[in-house]
């Protein structure tokens, strides 16, 4: 098997769909040994930022010389993204070659996994076979019935919780800050953010079910980040490096912390790919407003031409009322287009779902990515474009963009 059949088999999974519970990915990694025990871990959840914690924790573990593997979803372009080993994606080779590993497994075939649980499995037999020190694993979705939650980390990590996948998690913060609150383990101790009122007190009741302690990190505002959310991932990843590292006796410095800022990059994620093109992966209403925050903090005075594509089963009305509260810059435009080989809204709909929301600015919807490429390239003045709404959409246009060597990215 190569690596284009590992990704031929991976998404005829997608078929399967999404299906929360521990039953199949259970005894799919009992058939193989449970590799998922044979390294130390730390599992984080959220809605906002879980991905960032995670890599900045991974980050200064490797920077202590730890060997770390981090697990993260989704990808952008393509399923490597989602597997690292200090900080380095896995070899299409290496890849392909779990992935056979696993498909030969009659058993394992016949427990029907889902892609995202696949995934998982391979990221347990892949830091094994790699004989990491500790494994960082992201939550993909909610936390009590994720995939992830069969590992039995030395801590939990939960950034920021607010309102995303209302379909599956629950219709009030409660519903959903209690699925984020699933990974928590007795007797190993929570690390989170300042939560909405809510939320610490779900998270604070589960964890005293489970007789562990809660520590809530203040957000510091940590000199060199460019990008100010960051201040409060990093903040909190910093919290559990040092409770990790403090069982060696080794400590966090400021030098760690300055070294952490001077080298992290997240891919999709306020990642700047030329002077004016800003790509971010914001899907939800926190997503956004700490984009704008990032955004207002960076530019002044500048026109802002948004470029909008949300999946369907996103709720589009407050991500699209959070993207009108820009405050140091002035919205231009808003283009919405759709998302290549995904089931989104249509950019008409998204128009009309802004529309009522009393916005009377200029809208174009319904172009096309390439023509995005073209608008972005034609035009010579002050403003920015900041791309957004979805991880599958910054995906999308950065591979275009690879494509038509435009930009090394």
């Amino acid at each position: 098997m190569n690596y284009k059949q590992a990704c031929l088999f991976l998404n005829n999974r997608k078929h399967f769909g999404i299906k929360p519970g521990l039953e199949r990915i259970t005894a799919a990694s009992q058939l193989l040994g449970s590799p998922q025990n044979g390294y130390k871990s730390v599992l984080v959840a959220g809605t906002n930022g879980k991905g960032s914690t995670t890599k900045a924790i991974s980050t200064l573990l490797i920077n202590k010389g730890f060997k770390v593997g981090t697990y993260l979803s989704p990808h952008l372009e393509e399923y490597t993204e989602r597997f690292l080993i200090n900080n380095q994606e896995i070899c299409q080779t290496k890849f392909a070659e779990i992935i056979a590993y696993m498909s030969k497994s009659k058993e394992i075939n016949g427990l029907e996994l889902t892609e995202f649980e696949v995934l998982t499995l391979m990221s347990f037999i892949f830091f094994l076979s790699e004989k990491v020190d500790y494994a960082i694993f992201e939550v993909g979705l909610g936390g009590r019935f994720d995939a992830t939650n069969i590992v039995n980390p030395e801590c939990a990590v939960i950034t920021p919780i607010g309102f995303d996948h209302k379909d599956i998690l629950g219709n009030t913060i409660t519903q959903i800050a209690m699925e984020k609150a699933g990974i928590i383990k007795k007797g190993k101790p929570v690390f989170t953010v300042e939560q909405e009122v809510e939320v610490l007190g779900v998270l604070e009741r589960i964890a005293q079910d489970n007789y562990v302690d809660m520590r809530i990190v203040k957000t510091d505002n940590i000199p060199g980040v460019s990008v100010a959310y960051q201040n409060q991932n990093f903040s909190l990843a910093v919290e559990v490096a040092k409770y990790v590292l403090s069982k060696y006796n080794v400590f966090v410095t400021e030098e760690d912390l300055s070294g952490l800022v001077s080298s992290f990059s997240f891919p999709g994620r306020f990642e700047v790919i030329a002077d004016n093109v800003i790509i971010d992966g914001a899907h939800n209403q926190l997503g956004m407003a700490a984009l704008l925050t990032a955004i207002d903090k960076k530019y002044t005075g500048k026109n802002i031409n948004f470029i909008v594509g949300i999946l369907k089963r996103k709720e589009p009305l407050p991500i699209l009322d959070e993207m009108l509260q820009l405050k140091n810059n002035t919205i231009e435009s808003v283009s919405f287009v759709a998302i290549p080989n995904e089931n989104c809204w249509l950019p008409e709909d998204l128009e009309l779902e802004l529309r009522s929301l009393s916005y009377h600015g200029k809208i174009i919807s319904g172009t096309r990515l390439d023509e995005v490429v073209e608008w972005i390239n034609d035009t010579v003045n002050d403003g920015i474009f900041v791309l957004c709404g979805s991880l599958y959409l910054v995906g999308a246009i950065k591979t275009l963009l690879k494509n038509q060597h435009i930009i090394n990215v």
